[in-house]
């Protein structure tokens, strides 16, 4: 699944690993937010991660994955090559 600007709320329920790709941060604005959810429960059967784009991190990574069944991920641009996780 690739995120869009306008994808604020990602709400996952998958029968297979996914990976949720993150938009371009160069297209948003500082102090934009996304959450993905585990909304199925399935997480720990079925991994959810969450790649960023480019040279993009999140808290210093270029991808995270959600392993908990209704875990979720709050992140938040805090500059055009940083995400952080809130």
């Amino acid at each position: 699944f690739t995120a869009s600007n306008y994808n604020y709320f990602i709400g996952v329920s998958a029968s297979a690993a996914i990976t949720v790709q993150m938009p371009s941060a160069t297209s948003l604005l500082d102090g934009q937010f996304f959450v993905v959810k585990d909304e199925g429960g399935n997480a720990d059967l079925y991994n959810i991660t969450i790649k960023t784009s480019g040279s993009q991190t999140i808290d210093g990574l270029t991808s995270i994955e959600i392993e908990s069944p209704y875990g979720a991920v709050t992140m938040v641009l805090v500059a055009a090559n940083d995400w952080r996780i809130v």
